[in-house]
């Protein structure tokens, strides 16, 4: 669960962060978008290098609790 709640809060931090010294893999404006999210019309949506490997480790995460639980033992069944 750490794998996959961490990403999540790294990626909200970096949000509010606006350091774009850390470097951008994505920079894209769409007026649309903007509005949907609550920015102002004009700015570009960004996508640093934390979130982008934050979004990696998410969807790891996701993959490797879903091959548990694929893998996981079926419970014992109540005798009758």
């Amino acid at each position: 669960m750490y794998l996959f709640i961490y990403p999540l809060a790294r990626s909200t931090i970096e949000v509010f962060r606006g350091d774009k010294a850390r470097g951008m893999v994505f920079e894209w404006g769409h007026d649309g978008v903007n509005a949907f999210l609550g920015l102002p019309l004009g700015s570009d949506v960004l996508l640093s290098t934390s979130q982008l490997i934050s979004l990696l480790v998410a969807t790891g995460a996701i993959a490797l609790l879903l091959t548990l639980r694929r893998r996981a033992p079926a419970p014992p069944e109540a005798p009758s």
